[in-house]
């Protein structure tokens, strides 16, 4: 009776010890479905999509260049595969961080993907600063083809700044 009480408590002690470690690894992997899922949905433009996996300032990122993206429609760019893999993993309790390396033929950016734990869901967080990997991926790597070469870059008026500095004349 003893020896089966002593395998018992063997047992249970090595729940208590996995099961913890098993949460940690569960919820690096729903982190890490967000992610995926919010990379495909990048790859195919499906904006929406992207948006249900966003914080809200990703999704005002996303407004920014699926406006970009609208005024380029005709391209076949689609066709161009785009090759991601997470590459690191750092997830914890509400907080993740995840290096992903993105290959655009044969042009290779790795970028570290932020996502948080928001009411039992995760999103992705990207700052503006991180708008130029959207448009890598959107675009195909050709963004500043067509934002420069075919001119639907923004035009700004440029002003003269007064100078403050009054000027001596010499007599």
């Amino acid at each position: 009776m003893k020896q089966k009480t002593g395998f018992y408590l063997v047992v249970a002690l090595l729940f208590m010890v996995a099961f913890p470690f098993s949460s940690c690894k569960n919820k690096e992997k729903e982190a890490e479905n967000s992610l995926t899922e919010f990379l495909d949905a990048i790859q195919k433009n499906d904006f929406e999509k992207a948006k249900e996996k966003s914080s809200p300032e990703t999704k005002d990122v996303l407004v920014i260049v699926e406006k970009e993206k609208e005024k380029v429609k005709d391209t076949k760019d689609e066709a161009i595969p785009v090759v991601y893999e997470i590459v690191e993993r750092d997830v914890k309790e509400d907080k993740g961080t995840f290096k992903v390396k993105f290959v655009v033929d044969k042009k290779e950016v790795v970028e570290v993907i932020d996502v948080v734990l928001i009411d039992e869901v995760w999103f992705v967080v990207m700052p503006p600063t991180q708008i130029t990997i959207l448009r890598f991926v959107i675009f195909r790597n050709k963004y500043t083809i067509y934002f420069k070469e075919h001119n639907y870059k923004k035009t700004y008026k440029r002003t003269k700044k007064k100078s403050s500095k009054k000027r001596k004349h010499h007599h």
